[in-house]
């Protein structure tokens, strides 16, 4: 009902609390269809995980105060303490190349486990070496952000 009146603000709170898998998608088809229509979604949540799949600006409050404000990727990128790397390459020829100079390990066939500040050289040195590089992905959550914030 309150979506009928097609409002330019909607607030939720809690939205996928006690919905199972089903209704937690369709919630967030929801949230997606609102934010493509222009609109602007506030939602007040403890469930972490499901705000940073659909969240794109986070405010953060402790004792009714913010303690932070911004886009969600420039928060998360605060947090990034390892990367993996996938290679085309396995992943022990990887690690003979890297732990030479940085700590790695093995956590797939074709993938590595790296310090964040580590992951630039550790790339250029792979390419130099010429093994082809699927993807860096960093390993960062909203709920590492959060801890970190808030601590």
């Amino acid at each position: 009902m309150a979506l009928a009146g097609d409002p330019e603000l909607v607030i939720l709170d809690e939205p996928v609390n006690g919905l199972d898998p089903r209704g937690i998608a369709d919630v967030r088809q929801l949230i997606a269809a609102l934010q493509g229509a222009g609109k602007t979604v506030i939602i007040s949540s403890h469930l972490l995980s499901e705000v940073e799949l659909v969240a794109t600006r986070l405010v953060v409050l402790r004792d009714g105060r913010i303690i932070a404000n911004g886009a969600l990727e420039q928060l998360l990128s605060r947090v990034a303490s390892h990367a993996t790397i996938e290679t085309v390459q396995p992943a022990d020829v990887v690690v003979e190349l890297l732990n030479r100079r940085w700590k790695v390990e093995k956590i797939r066939p074709h993938a590595v486990r790296i310090a964040a500040e580590d992951v630039h050289n550790a790339v250029v040195h792979l390419i130099a070496a010429g093994i082809s590089i699927r993807a860096v992905i960093p390993e960062r959550s909203l709920e590492q952000f959060y801890f970190a914030a808030t601590t």
